[in-house]
C-alpha cells in the first residue's frame, strides 16, 4: 500500500441535473512514498485520459498543482515508538502514511515519524472513521512516553 490515488473535486459545468456537461473540472491527489513510482503512475494516468479522450473526440488538459518529494520517517524516531510499544505491551506495526500535511514541512526542520491509533474497520479520513476511548488513549500514552525518551536522546541518535 505504497501508493494512494484520492478523487478529490468534480465539477460539471453547468452543473444542472438535467443537462450534459459541456466541460468538467476534476482533481486527483496522487500520493506514494517513492518519486520514481509516483511519477510512473502520473505518466499512465496522463496516457489513459489522452487515449480515452482522443477515442471520445474530446479534449483535456491535465495541470499538476504540486510535485512535493515524500518524506521519509526517522529511523531513530520510529525505533523509539516501537522501544516505548513494547515497553507498554501494545502491539504495533510499521505503516507508510503518505501523509502530505502531517509530515512533510516537519521533515524538513527535525526527526519525525507518526504514531496511529486504531480505527474501527481500518476506516480512516471517512465519516465513518471511529476509535474507541481506549484506542486514543494508547496512542497518547504512545506518545507522552515516546516525547519523554526523545527528550533524553541526543539528537545525533536520531
Amino acid at each position: 500500500y505504497r501508493r494512494r490515488v484520492h478523487g478529490g473535486v468534480f465539477i460539471p459545468h453547468p452543473g444542472a441535473i438535467n443537462s450534459i456537461p459541456e466541460s468538467v473540472e476534476m482533481t486527483l491527489d496522487l500520493r506514494d512514498i517513492r518519486v520514481d513510482t509516483r511519477q510512473k503512475a502520473l505518466d499512465e494516468i496522463y496516457g489513459a485520459a489522452r487515449e480515452i479522450s482522443a477515442r471520445r473526440g474530446v479534449t483535456f488538459e491535465m495541470t499538476v498543482i504540486n510535485q512535493d518529494p515524500p518524506a521519509t520517517s526517522s529511523e531513530g524516531v520510529l525505533r523509539c515508538i516501537e522501544t516505548t510499544c513494547n515497553s507498554l505491551g501494545f502491539s504495533h506495526r510499521r505503516m507508510p502514511s503518505r501523509a502530505y500535511h502531517d509530515s512533510l514541512f516537519i521533515a524538513r526542520m527535525a526527526p519525525f515519524a507518526m504514531i496511529f491509533c486504531v480505527c474501527q474497520n481500518g476506516y480512516s479520513h471517512r465519516p465513518d472513521e471511529f476509535s474507541t476511548k481506549e484506542e486514543v488513549g494508547r496512542g497518547v500514552e504512545v506518545l507522552t512516553h515516546t516525547l519523554a525518551r526523545l527528550s533524553m536522546e541526543l539528537p545525533s541518535k536520531l
